[in-house]
């Protein structure tokens, strides 16, 4: 067990408990008590607002380590949390009951309507489920939500949540549609408002009507439109569930079913627990499935992964407005088969998937008679299966997983999709370790190691972060697999300059001075078997002067007149390129130029006939995924976890 699940909230909080001590994100900006009926505190909540950073809403529990230590600790309570505002509930019986979204405006609320009990869940607008709402048995409740869409999801799953404890009515608040977008009762009245006519809103509630999930202003379609969206979200585990064990259940389980590496598996192990805690992090990964001819378990994997992510929703073909128009509708993990037959030629569909990789990606369309615009949200996770590569803008946004087709001599367990307790039971207990952690999980920043930078450090950011909260080998086992999938996919994913200027760096290893000419490039390059030169240029045309010219041009790198000896002519010089080498490949491979002009090979410098990067043979294993960065990573040991 780690060190972070072995502390268990204390509740209520002892009156012996020390204050909470200085937190890395400062002073709160605002704090929020969380109550028992009898008005004794269980936990706090605290809003931080970072500079150059968004806000941070995080709960904290004072809880107790294994060895009985006792502290302060950013976590969560255990499943079903209490809701904000118990101890008003139970000093005022008869009292109508004010729901809202987040303590702030609870709190306005209560000021506001002081004969209304104001509550609310934490943990935001998709964390309704994770509260208990028994407390409301045999009351009036009315839930007045945020406008906008997440709002009204929102009051429409507390509504379903209220019906089913046993609420005596049930009311909506419908505000009107000329008030700004996101309005809350935290914020100012609108122009000609006042908390009179405030209060007449309530009054006049609309009754619910039992469409869990569904926005109130939609009507059914008709009957062959098709069916409505219903997507499977687990029921959290009763039990806490620790990370490690988890990670190691979920790596066992998609290897049972799928042939692919070590390291592919713990990257996916790692994206499954992210999408239950996705909303925790501002950046997401796609994962990206790619296979070189069909028969590879493409398809299988996603069938593993639909029953094991939160909110699966699978596809073979999906247009953009369908995707975003989802996605704002029930923000599922969408898992898209066969994109290689749709996808490429769709710049469209790409843009929305390319921008639902961060928290803030958004489509703006204009709806109506009236040509409204409107922002929708592309913010949710997805796993893209196709044969060959994707596209490179969502490659460069993806953690890439390359399978293989199976031996006769591999064996796998066939996946029935009527038989998938196990897989079921992964699902509930990755959605309870979130529900304890996702908050921690928010405020981590995990140390990256130095080859991973830039976009591939933004996508393996989340995925490190759940390693690390998980503890045991998982950190150093989640770093090592991500090293061996970018360097397994960096010839596979990156781009045509890319590919060329690292045959570049190649080819002046064959010239000490440092001088080619352009010439000698072109040939040197239509020379390489795997290489794509011979049929690079329009109509597969091989690759000529003029245009080895214009695709270096973008990165800073012109032809001139250079001289070598004797001889003059057209060429370039590699000091020109050490600037686009150290910005565009991920590894130097050779020494910079201003001492690599005066090396002179010798016998001593030539590569030894074995395939690792020290010189030492390689492992005859098909499967090996050691990455060999200097150091020695002992293969971690494989725990086993039963459920």
């Amino acid at each position: 067990m780690s060190a972070r699940d072995a502390w268990t909230p204390i509740m209520p909080v002892p009156d012996d408990a020390p204050p909470l001590p200085q937190h890395r994100f400062g002073t709160p900006s605002a704090t929020w008590d969380y109550r028992d009926p009898k008005n004794r505190l269980l936990f706090r909540v605290f809003r931080f607002d970072p500079p150059n950073s968004k806000k941070k809403v995080l709960p904290f529990c004072y809880s107790k380590s294994a060895q009985g230590e006792r502290e302060w600790r950013q976590k969560a309570p255990r499943v079903p949390r209490p809701l904000y505002g118990l101890e008003a509930l139970a000093a005022r019986p008869g009292a109508p009951v004010v729901v809202c979204e987040g303590e702030k405006t609870a709190d306005a609320a209560a000021r506001l309507f002081p004969d209304y009990v104001a509550m609310t869940s934490q943990g935001g607008s998709n964390a309704a489920a994770r509260s208990g709402w028994t407390a409301l048995r045999g009351r009036r409740v009315v839930i007045c939500p945020d406008h906008d869409d997440v709002g009204r999801k929102y009051a429409a799953d507390v509504a379903g949540l209220c019906t089913s404890a046993g609420a005596a009515e049930v009311q909506i608040v419908e505000l009107p549609r000329d008030f700004p977008e996101k309005w809350d009762l935290a914020d100012e009245p609108p122009c000609g408002w006042d908390t009179a006519r405030l209060r007449t809103l309530l009054e006049s509630a609309r009754p619910f009507a039992g469409e869990t999930g569904k926005s109130p202003r939609k009507s059914e379609p008709k009957r062959g439109q098709g069916r409505a969206l219903q997507l499977s979200e687990p029921e959290p585990w009763s039990d806490p569930v620790d990370g490690r064990d988890l990670l190691n259940a979920l790596h066992r389980a998609v290897r049972q079913h799928v042939v692919l590496d070590a390291a592919a598996a713990c990257a996916i192990a790692l994206w499954i627990v992210g999408t239950f805690a996705f909303d925790n992090f501002s950046i997401f990964p796609r994962l990206a499935i790619t296979s070189p001819e069909k028969g590879c378990g493409k398809t299988t994997l996603l069938d593993v992964l639909s029953r094991l992510v939160n909110r699966p929703l699978l596809c073979a073909n999906i247009t953009a407005p369908a995707l975003f128009r989802t996605v704002e509708e029930v923000r599922p993990t969408l898992l898209v088969d066969e994109a290689d037959t749709f996808l490429r030629n769709n710049e469209e569909l790409r843009g929305v998937l390319n921008a639902g990789h961060r928290w803030d990606g958004q489509i703006i369309r204009v709806v109506g008679d009236n040509h409204e615009p409107r922002i929708f949200s592309a913010w949710a996770p997805a796993a893209v299966a196709a044969i060959g590569r994707l596209p490179d803008t969502l490659a460069d946004r993806s953690i890439a997983i390359s399978l293989r087709r199976r031996r006769v001599d591999e064996a796998v367990v066939p996946l029935r999709l009527d038989c998938t307790s196990e897989l079921d039971s992964l699902a509930r207990m990755a959605a309870r370790y979130v529900c304890d952690y996702g908050d921690a999980l928010a405020a981590a920043d995990p140390v990256m190691p130095d080859s991973i930078i830039n976009r591939a450090a933004d996508n393996w950011r989340p995925l490190f972060a759940i390693a690390d909260a998980a503890g045991g080998e998982w950190s150093e086992r989640a770093r090592s697999s991500a090293r061996s999938l970018l360097r397994h996919g960096a010839g596979e994913d990156e781009s045509i300059r890319v590919q060329l200027l690292a045959d570049i760096q190649r080819c002046f290893d064959t010239e000490p001075r440092g001088i080619l000419f352009s010439e000698e490039i072109v040939t040197y390059l239509k020379g390489l078997e795997d290489g794509p030169w011979l049929e690079c240029g329009p109509k597969g045309n091989p690759m000529t002067a003029n245009r080895l010219a214009r695709l270096l041009k973008p990165l800073g790198v012109s032809p001139g007149a250079v001289r070598r000896k004797t001889e003059t002519g057209k060429g370039y010089m590699r000091v020109e390129f050490d600037d686009a080498f150290a910005r565009y490949l991920p590894v130097q491979t050779v020494t910079p130029s201003q001492t690599q002009q005066n090396r002179v090979p010798s016998d001593d410098s030539k590569p030894s006939h074995g395939t690792g990067c020290d010189g030492s043979k390689s492992t005859e294993n098909p499967h090996d995924t050691t990455v060999c960065d200097g150091v020695t990573v002992q293969k971690p040991e494989e725990y086993e976890f039963e459920l």
